[in-house]
């Protein structure tokens, strides 16, 4: 049934990004998924960044070793597995007490079949007629599902504690995997060998999956858009990580905290769907470029030297929408890059990695010099995501329709 959906339609994209979901769960809930280490686990600030990251890392590598061995098994296949390391590697978190070390390696594993999952549904989203929409539908559905996440999980972590996120990437797993047929939609089989077939050279051999050549790749427009979305992630995703404990110095209730949390959670929903309503119909230049405006205006919000609670509110709203609006437009320039999905799957790759990296860059950054000066550096990854990816999108929104610019 999920298998003849239209494969360019919604519906399909939607369920491949439930897909998706298993491998960017962690990100979801990144700062009460911090703050339950700190606070039950009896981890320093330093040292639960230290295992956040090395969760994040291994989804990254994950999604790696999806686009090294892409061509093994059917997408299907890579979400079967993924899924079974994920869920036995946390199945392994709960029951065994385990050093700092072994739950570092714990966490890596389990990270990594995240990744597996998160590739399969990423490549095939990539390949589809517009990529930008199912993007936009991804990041809308993961904003939703933060939010969600973000009201009701504080009132089960005291009861539970660190148990209830690993309970919660199991359930997660299960539901990908149920929801996993739909990768079948328009693919042909990854275990097929490939063949190049010139046109006019006659009809194509039954059950094997085919390419033609396209305009070669210029390594500096990869590069370049790989680039952006790395400094936008760390930023993003440094700044996420923290959010909840600049409330905590700003001396704001837990139950504010919570609120601004979910509330900004949810203004990324709009912030994914306007995506999913342009599409790349007006280009990708303007909106990145608006998007990364909107994402420095409400970072800079926080240096205005009032610790209101309206501020910090304000600054989480502007810059979850511009988080879940510009990135897609960015994935889609990589998409463009190369149709056959995997630079775009790379792509991901970089944005795990960057989201990995950012708890620890912002967490070192924090401790030795402070939130605002954290705030400051994040501003300025933005400017520079920007400033990396405005040529590759321009030349590209200038390319005629159907032409695939090379840089």
């Amino acid at each position: 049934m999920l298998a003849r959906l239209n494969p360019d339609g919604l519906s399909a994209s939607l369920l491949a990004a439930i897909v998706a979901m298993l491998g960017l769960m962690p990100i979801l809930i990144l700062p009460l998924f911090v703050g339950s280490i700190v606070d039950h686990q009896g981890f320093g600030t330093g040292a639960a960044g230290v295992v956040v990251s090395m969760n994040l890392l291994g989804n990254a590598l994950g999604v790696l070793l999806f686009s090294l061995v892409m061509r093994g098994l059917s997408l299907r296949q890579f979400v079967y597995l993924g899924a079974g390391l994920e869920i036995a590697a946390d199945l392994l978190t709960i029951e065994l007490d385990a050093p700092f070390t072994g739950l570092l390696l714990l966490r890596l594993a389990a990270g990594c079949g995240g990744g597996l999952v998160t590739g399969a549904a990423f490549n095939w989203m990539a390949r589809r007629a517009d990529p930008d929409r199912g993007f936009g539908l991804l990041f809308a559905g993961q904003f939703l599902i933060s939010a969600v996440l973000l009201v009701t999980l504080p009132f089960v972590i005291p009861d539970f504690g660190v148990t209830t996120f690993y309970v919660l990437f199991i359930v997660t797993a299960i539901v990908s995997v149920a929801c996993s047929p739909v990768l079948a939609a328009g693919e042909p089989s990854r275990g097929t060998r490939a063949l190049v077939v010139e046109p006019g050279a006659g009809p194509e051999p039954h059950g094997v999956e085919t390419r033609r050549d396209t305009a070669p790749l210029a390594i500096t427009g990869i590069s370049l858009a790989l680039i952006s979305v790395a400094l936008f992630e760390i930023a993003a995703s440094g700044i996420w990580a923290y959010i909840e404990r600049i409330g905590v110095a700003w001396k704001f209730s837990l139950e504010h905290i919570g609120l601004a949390l979910s509330v900004g959670s949810l203004s990324g929903v709009p912030g994914g769907l306007l995506v999913v309503a342009f599409g790349s119909r007006w280009g990708r230049t303007k909106p990145i470029l608006w998007g990364v405006i909107c994402g420095v205006a409400g970072l800079a919000v926080l240096l205005a030297g009032i610790e209101a609670f309206w501020i910090y509110l304000t600054s989480i709203l502007v810059f979850s929408a511009a988080w879940a609006f510009t990135v897609p437009y960015i994935q889609g320039v990589q998409a463009q890059l190369d149709p056959s999905g995997r630079v775009a799957v790379l792509g991901l790759f970089v944005v795990l990695l960057a989201i990995a990296a950012g708890p620890f860059v912002f967490g070192w950054l924090i401790g030795g010099q402070g939130y605002y000066t954290a705030i400051v550096f994040a501003c300025l990854l933005l400017g520079a995501c920007l400033f990396t990816v405005f040529g590759v999108a321009r030349k590209q929104d200038l390319a005629p329709l159907g032409k695939h610019p090379s840089s």
